[in-house]
């Protein structure tokens, strides 16, 4: 999901005179946020075989972390217990220690892999609160996906 998602957004909110359209931009990474904390919920097979199981710890870890400044976002009615939370989930994700997202020994392109850094302690709070997290943004998520699908119209 990382490499491709920031290719898809830049292209879905520019405008047709080439200028960006800030909400676009907003809404698009609220989409693709929304996706890597649906992901992070699950359990750690599940998000392996999600990810492709292909350096699924390090590529979870980005794709939650890239959308922090979402906790700003103008364009986008949270509350300021799920801005705080936003926030909090982006920054504590990017502290996470190196062992759950490549342990020793084991190649990263391969499912085993994959999930012997996603069995690592340190991500089970994280799936709890991504869990948690949804929960509070659905309205947010129900009224996003309203918005993108009458972009895609225009």
């Amino acid at each position: 999901m990382c490499c491709g998602f920031r290719a898809l957004t830049v292209r879905a909110a520019m405008s047709k005179d080439g200028e960006f359209d800030a909400e676009e931009l907003d809404r698009n990474s609220f989409y693709w946020f929304a996706e890597a904390l649906r992901i992070l919920s699950l359990d750690s097979g599940s998000q392996c075989r999600e990810m492709g199981s292909y350096n699924t710890p390090w590529e979870l870890q980005y794709d939650v972390a890239a959308h922090a400044s979402l906790a700003d976002s103008s364009h986008i009615n949270f509350s300021n217990e799920q801005r705080a939370k936003i926030s909090r989930i982006c920054t504590a994700i990017q502290k996470l220690p190196n062992d759950a997202l490549a342990p020793e020994g084991m190649k990263m392109t391969t499912y085993a892999g994959c999930l012997a850094g996603m069995n690592h302690a340190a991500w089970q709070p994280f799936r709890t609160d991504a869990a948690q997290l949804l929960a509070s943004l659905e309205p947010h998520i129900k009224k996003n996906q309203e918005y993108l699908a009458k972009s895609e119209e225009r």
